[in-house]
This record gives C-alpha cells, structure tokens and sequence, in this order.
C-alpha cells in the first residue's frame, strides 16, 4: 500500500521538529531515543501491545531496539503524539530484524499508512478510552423521572 502525497506531509510534518543532517538513506534519519508502547495489528484486529525503544524516525521508517525478533511483514500501530492536533496513528510493517552484540534487535519498520477513526473503527476509539453508553433501558428510567420531577415541580407551584 503506498503513501498518498497528503499522508507524507502530514507525517514529515509530525516529525519535522528535529534536525539531523541527512546520512545515507534515502531520507533523513532523526535520532531520538525514546521508549514507545507498539501494537500488533492483523487482520484488522488490535493484539498485544509491546514496550520498544524508538531509535530513530524518518517520512518513510521507524528503527527501534526490542528484546525479540519480529518477522519480516507483520504490522504494528504507532502512536506519534502531536501536541496541538491530537495523536496520529501510523500503521508500520516490519522489513528488516538483525540481532546485535548485546542481544537485543535492531527492527526496521516502513511506514505503511496513516490511519484514522474510519480505517480503524473500534480499535481508535478503545486507544482514546472507553466511551460511556447509556443502556435503553436507563435511558427510560430517566426520562420518567424527569416527567415525574417536572409534574411534581407543577403540582407543587
């Protein structure tokens, strides 16, 4: 799946806040050393989330250091708080995983897509917590005791 012109800008632009001179990659590279919460995504459905460390970032990856290796092409959901226009949430899929001398792995993800509310459905709105709904129910009981307070309010007048 390829990235729309509007969804690069819109993540250049989340992680433009930093410069490094560019190395040799095909863009540049930002350091930034940060630990991360990523979620497994398959099939449309949210799995278990995992603690990573964010190496670094550019328009178009991620590398990150985890205690495991993932496999080449699973997918996984990032979260990328913007301050003044609320989390953006990018789907990232996994290209490369190489174990390094301390044990840990060194995981390259590409940036798959940008996501929101409608390509994600339940799973967006379970990242921003639960929604409190009303039973029809409580609902009913409501409203009777409202017309029952009105009427009181009324005969008491």
């Amino acid at each position: 799946m390829s990235l729309t012109y509007d969804q690069r800008s819109e993540i250049r632009m989340a992680f433009d806040e930093a410069y490094v001179p560019p190395d040799r990659r095909r863009n540049m590279r930002v350091k930034f050393r940060v630990p991360a919460e990523i979620t497994a995504w398959t099939r449309g459905k949210q799995g278990e989330p995992l603690n990573v460390q964010i190496e670094d970032f550019s328009p178009t990856g991620v590398g990150m250091y985890h205690t495991e290796s993932m496999a080449a092409g699973s997918q996984w959901l990032l979260k990328v708080p913007r301050p003044e226009h609320g989390e953006l949430i990018v789907l990232l899929t996994v290209v490369r995983s190489r174990q390094q001398e301390d044990g840990t792995w060194l995981i390259g993800l590409e940036l798959s897509s940008v996501l929101d509310r409608s390509m994600m459905g339940d799973f967006v709105d379970a990242i921003h917590g639960p929604r409190r709904l009303t039973s029809k129910r409580t609902k009913r009981l409501l409203m009777i005791l409202g017309i029952f307070g009105i009427a009181f309010a009324l005969i008491l007048s």
